[in-house]
């Protein structure tokens, strides 16, 4: 004999809405290197995302934030010939990889992964 729509079997139980999540979590960029005729380094944290081709080599500040992502990222299957790596790093991470060289002052694009950073671990650090 058919319910007609009716739910069968237990019911959900209550104050269990969906899957349990950590509270405050610290913000995390996602960082992506590919290696083609210029490796090109992907930034995305928050609403800020950020697109860095490297001609000529991989500049001073970006020296540790790309071998720490070739070293610790995930690989993707080279398809036309390229090698990707990515991952997920915490805030902290990202802003310790950037301002760990002398000359990320230098760069506007290392000085906006850095400002977004500390903006986000301030803000972090008030909830």
């Amino acid at each position: 004999m058919s319910q007609r729509g009716q739910k069968t079997g237990a019911s959900p139980a209550p104050g269990a809405e969906g899957p349990a999540r950590q509270q405050n979590r610290p913000p995390h960029a996602a960082v992506r290197v590919v290696h083609g005729h210029s490796i090109v380094l992907h930034v995305k944290l928050a609403d800020l995302r950020i697109r860095y081709t490297m001609y000529y080599g991989v500049p001073d500040w970006a020296e540790e934030l790309v071998d720490y992502v070739e070293k610790h990222g995930w690989p993707e299957r080279p398809e036309r010939g390229y090698a990707a790596f990515e991952m997920e790093i915490p805030a902290t991470k990202l802003l310790e990889l950037v301002t760990s060289s002398d000359t990320w002052r230098r760069s506007p694009t290392a000085r906006r992964i850095a400002a977004k950073a500390e903006e986000l671990l301030r803000g972090h650090a008030d909830a």
